[in-house]
């Protein structure tokens, strides 16, 4: 049985407009913010809804950050919308419902359901959390959040909102402020400096020469230079 689809959810408020087109439907940003299922799981939610049909309608919503209104997407359910459609069945007004409170409602619903039927691992709540991050303040710049950045996000709010404990965000938040990337950078540049002598050196530089040269002219750091 899957959980996608038989999953005990709240019913929405009412019933969708008429003269939407059901065949033509395109996720909201807010459902966006969750990753699709695997195709193994899929083809299992695929098999169970042409065995049992549809028992949890697809919601849709048609609200924006701004608080306009704008085309009715799909909120939640994408993976059932997909698997409706790859099955062939005729989507009609029977399979779907509209969620029609605030925008910030909508958002605390997606999480909300899709923490509580489904398993994501530990990198896709990482990346939840980082886009819920980079929403309050921004992407991170290159070399990460500057402290007095991060202390304008309230960790228990973030968690609060995605679902998940605060000491999750505390870490998605450690590793914004000092990316791996930079750790990485920091430990090569320290080889380079201290480690390595001064033929390995070289030897990297005629190795890399044409690309670096490439990589210099892009960064506006050489003129005039022929490779």
């Amino acid at each position: 049985m899957s959980d996608i689809r038989r999953a005990a959810l709240p019913k929405a408020a009412n019933t969708p407009e008429t003269g939407i087109d059901y065949a033509q439907l395109e996720a909201h940003p807010l459902a966006a913010k969750l990753p699709m299922i695997k195709e193994d799981k899929f083809a299992h939610l695929k098999e169970d809804i042409e065995r049992h049909g549809l028992e949890q309608k697809i919601i849709l919503f048609s609200g924006n950050a701004d608080g306009s209104r704008g085309s009715i997407r799909i909120l939640d359910g994408r993976n059932r919308y997909r698997a409706l459609k790859a099955i062939g069945l005729k989507l009609t007004s029977e399979q779907f419902e509209t969620f029609d409170d605030s925008y910030a409602d909508a958002k605390a619903k997606v999480f909300s359901l899709n923490y509580s039927r489904r398993q994501l691992s530990a990198k896709e709540q990482r990346d939840v959390i980082r886009g819920e991050i980079a929403e309050v303040i921004g992407p991170p710049p290159a070399g990460g959040y500057a402290e007095k950045q991060l202390e304008e996000i309230v960790e228990r709010e973030i968690a609060r909102i995605v679902g998940c404990s605060h000491n999750t965000v505390g870490g998605v938040i450690d590793e914004l402020r000092d990316p791996p990337e930079l750790k990485k950078y920091r430990s090569w540049l320290k080889t380079w400096k201290k480690e390595l002598p001064e033929d390995q050196r070289m030897m990297f530089i005629r190795d890399q020469g044409r690309e670096l040269v490439s990589m210099l002219k892009d960064a506006g750091g050489l003129v005039n230079v022929t490779s």
